[in-house]
């Protein structure tokens, strides 16, 4: 999230205070900076740096009571829209988020995900190691 306003709070609150009737185990959003915010060793190599929030939505339910869960996280990331940014981290993804190439171009951005291509090129060309989010080799 780009931002934690008044307006953030009042629509954070609609969503999951007690009388919105959310059904989610777990709804958070979290203060970012300090470590999270240094660059690591290997300059650009994480997105999500200089975020200075974020947001975590978690729903649990048997496969049968599944869909109205479903349909609440998705309310819930409509209306956290106007707050959001469109770099996300990894460790938030559910396995179905970013499934694509396309998806983890945009989530990586360009420039990174170019680089995380060329390095699984390099280090992994049969794309051996592809669990959840893959990058495929470039």
């Amino acid at each position: 999230m780009r931002e934690f306003s008044a307006a953030t709070a009042e629509a954070f609150t609609a969503l999951t205070g007690a009388d919105s009737g959310c059904p989610l185990s777990l709804v958070e959003i979290r203060a970012l900076g300090g470590a999270l915010d240094r660059e690591p060793s290997v300059p650009n190599s994480v997105p999500s740096r200089g975020l200075p929030f974020v947001t975590l939505a978690i729903g649990v339910a048997e496969a049968a009571e599944a869909a109205p869960v479903r349909d609440y996280l998705a309310a819930y990331a409509e209306g956290m829209a106007p707050w959001a940014d469109r770099r996300n981290i990894m460790n938030f993804l559910s396995a179905q988020a970013a499934s694509t190439p396309t998806e983890m171009r945009a989530l990586f951005g360009a420039e990174h995900h170019a680089r995380l291509a060329a390095v699984k090129r390099r280090l992994d060309p049969a794309n051996v190691f592809r669990l959840n989010h893959n990058v495929e080799p470039g």
